[in-house]
């Protein structure tokens, strides 16, 4: 069994992943593709080529059952297929196609925050203070906030867009995500 998280930041997806994790059922889904994740592990696995990275990515991700889970934002999904379409034999596969070939059958899990508005200002406050979760127990103390409307409205039309792309993938692929 293999999953992916399918999500937009600041949706409560490294909870969910945490969650799952815990559970000691459902694999170590982190997040593996976005650029600066790529270069995290890359270094971390000391990973030369696309393929040994997905080698390592489908063994990090895989638990002691043999379930594997990841997540991916949409912002860098076009990286992900990229890179997947490098490691592709054929000239022009579908999105589908490129993730049935790495992640035979494959399932998604689409995450969604029903408050757009908390989850803009929580990007703000990311932004201007890196308050990623609760270290040690006690929350980040942030100091010098500051409300700026114009960069939580500009995340509520991102985090529209990019659910929107999400619900598109699945409606023309014919996935029907968790």
């Amino acid at each position: 069994i293999s999953y992916l998280i399918c999500a937009t930041p600041r949706s409560g997806s490294t909870l969910l992943c945490e969650a799952l994790r815990n559970t000691r059922l459902a694999g170590n889904p982190d997040e593996y593709f976005g650029p600066m994740h790529v270069s995290h592990w890359c270094e971390k696995w000391k990973t030369g080529t696309d393929e040994e990275y997905i080698r390592n990515v489908l063994e990090h991700g895989c638990g002691p059952n043999g379930v594997w889970g990841a997540k991916v934002m949409r912002l860098y999904w076009p990286d992900f297929l990229t890179q997947l379409r490098r490691l592709a034999g054929s000239p022009n596969p579908s999105e589908l196609e490129l993730l049935e070939t790495r992640f035979p059958g494959l399932r998604y899990v689409f995450i969604t925050r029903r408050n757009k508005i908390r989850q803009a200002v929580s990007w703000l406050k990311f932004l201007q203070g890196s308050a990623w979760y609760w270290e040690d127990d006690a929350p980040q103390k942030l100091d010098d906030l500051e409300f700026r409307p114009d960069v939580v409205d500009d995340f509520l039309k991102q985090t529209s867009i990019h659910e929107s792309a999400w619900l598109e993938f699945f409606e023309q692929s014919g996935q029907e995500p968790y």
